[in-house]
């Protein structure tokens, strides 16, 4: 795992999970951070520095990076695309947004493990519920 992820990950007992379900891994995530944070504009041997892994090359950042991104939007894509066919409820976006709302509320918080399971297993038992099919 990249520097700033294991940042955020350390204050954030329910992060990990979830992104483990998603279609996005950790390094990915890490780049796509660091840019986040240091803004496009920086020295690209600054960002890559920035994680922990001193000896990656330039190219393997900007591919890891690109991939990353590419994740995001077809993720989003398909979203849209679940939403436009009917595979998801008409409350799939506010739901979406809901949850990600009351998830922040967990955020900096001590969890015991099974408390974020818990959290984990209704967060997918909601998703379940929006979709349709």
């Amino acid at each position: 795992m990249g520097y700033m992820l294991d940042q955020i990950i350390q204050n954030d007992p329910i992060l990990k999970g979830i992104i483990l379900k998603g279609c996005i891994t950790m390094k990915q995530l890490d780049y796509l951070l660091t840019q986040k944070l240091n803004g496009s504009d920086k020295n690209l041997l600054e960002k890559i520095m920035k994680t922990n892994n001193k000896t990656l090359s330039k190219a393997s950042y900007i591919i890891t990076r690109k991939r990353g991104k590419n994740n995001l939007k077809q993720a989003m894509y398909t979203l849209i695309i679940s939403y436009y066919l009917g595979l998801v409820t008409v409350d799939c976006f506010a739901g979406l947004e809901k949850t990600a709302f009351v998830l922040k509320e967990f955020k900096d918080k001590e969890l015991r493990v099974e408390q974020i399971n818990t959290v984990i297993s209704t967060l997918e038992a909601l998703i379940d519920k929006l979709i349709i099919v």
